[in-house]
């Protein structure tokens, strides 16, 4: 039957929530109340499961709301276009201190057929050490640039593939 069959229809689409190797919070309503939340999406807003889901999500999380994370997702409810954040720095409490994340995120919204709004997915994930790790490198990169300008050291670069030589402007001035 057709109500059988949106049954599991539902349940595939729980299950894919709560087994997702991303975080995942679905919310719904005016007031944005989290009806399901996976493992992963926990541990990145550093909450626990108990007492999180059928709760505004600004209730439970308000150092994002502080951060302007609430307006973007009316925006989402308003106009049913998806919102995409790609290495967002958010501030959030975890384990009691406040630290500071990146993330990329989305937030789509899940249009019935009335054509209103009624859900928004999340899907979050943690992108902090890769932008930590990219960030060490510019630093170092800054760094030996600095050395070697200070220094007045001409470097040059081989392609042990094709022999190419590419020099540095002072490299080229030195000899």
């Amino acid at each position: 039957t057709v109500k059988r069959q949106l049954e599991r229809s539902e349940k595939n689409f729980r299950n894919l929530i709560m087994q997702a190797p991303v975080g995942m919070t679905l919310l719904t309503g005016d007031d944005h109340v989290v009806e399901l939340a996976n493992d992963q999406y926990l541990m990145l807003v550093g909450r626990e499961r108990e007492g999180f889901e059928g709760k505004p999500i600004w209730e439970l999380i308000p150092e994002a709301k502080e951060q302007g994370f609430d307006k973007i997702l009316q925006n989402v409810k308003d106009t049913g276009e998806a919102f995409f954040g790609n290495e967002t720095p958010v501030m959030l409490v975890r384990n009691g201190k406040p630290e500071t994340v990146y993330i990329n995120f989305v937030y789509e919204p899940l249009v019935p057929e009335e054509g209103k709004v009624r859900s928004i997915l999340v899907v979050a994930i943690d992108v902090t050490k890769q932008v930590e790790a990219r960030k060490l490198v510019e630093i170092s990169e800054e760094r030996a640039r600095l050395a070697m300008e200070s220094a007045s050291l001409g470097t040059y670069e081989i392609n042990v593939k094709t022999l190419e030589v590419h020099a540095s402007p002072r490299f080229n001035e030195l000899f």
